[in-house]
């Protein structure tokens, strides 16, 4: 795949069309990651897309990009200490910079966290380890927030991209039950309490999911539910 002269395609739809030349995805990620490193406001929302980018081409990037995207994302400021000109406390952006460090650390399990990447420059533990903690704690607080008040910018169609955006690389990638409320289900037509579905609505009306694409969570953990014991099954047919 080739870039037509004034065509202005992004990295991540130039690699789902099947693009590949080492080239010209350098040229296509390298401004994006410059605006990361300048700290300019919103620089969270191009971090959490390069995430996606690294979990799902990250074999198809050249080498030494793969490296570069890795370093940026570890030495981002994923703290809300200050220090830059972005915003950071309101929620599609606390939604976007907790699910980006939560997932960033599972995908670097063995690499530390840059200084400065919580603000500043004397975190005493810089591990992944305590970074996947920090970043899953803060997604869970606000997710909880959310399911218990609503959407805080639910009101503006400008934000639905943005929230829903963050959650989606949260629900494709992180494989984590934590993130599934118990909610009012069924299971093969009786009605339980159950661990929310990827997607579920409750009491709302004129709600639609349309357009392409594939809603396709990892499924490493859910697999290990998927035998149903004996007694599971005697208890449904009892029922």
């Amino acid at each position: 795949m080739r870039i037509r002269p004034g065509e202005k395609p992004n990295l991540l739809c130039y690699l789902a069309k099947g693009g590949g030349d080492p080239d010209e995805i350098r040229a296509l990620a390298r401004p994006d990651l410059a605006f990361i490193r300048a700290r300019n406001d919103c620089a969270d929302f191009r971090a959490a897309y390069f995430l996606r980018i690294l979990y799902s081409f990250r074999e198809r990037l050249p080498e030494d990009l793969c490296g570069e995207i890795a370093d940026t994302l570890l030495a981002f400021p994923y703290g809300d200490r200050g220090g830059h000109s972005m915003c950071t406390w309101t929620e599609n952006h606390r939604l976007y910079l907790a699910g980006t460090e939560y997932l960033l650390a599972r995908l670097y399990p063995e690499r530390d966290f840059g200084e400065g990447a919580d603000g500043s420059a004397a975190r005493a533990d810089r591990s992944a380890a305590a970074h996947e903690a920090h970043g899953r704690a803060e997604l869970l607080r606000v997710t909880e927030r959310i399911r218990e008040e609503g959407f805080a910018e639910w009101g503006s169609c400008n934000y639905y991209p943005e929230t829903l955006a963050a959650l989606s690389n949260v629900y494709q990638f992180a494989d984590d039950p934590a993130q599934y409320p118990v909610v009012d289900s069924s299971w093969e037509g009786v009605e339980c309490r159950n661990l929310s579905p990827l997607v579920y609505a409750y009491g709302v009306t004129n709600v639609a999911i349309t357009g392409g694409g594939l809603l396709a969570p990892r499924m490493d953990f859910w697999r290990t539910w998927f035998p149903r014991p004996p007694e599971h099954m005697k208890a449904t047919e009892h029922l």
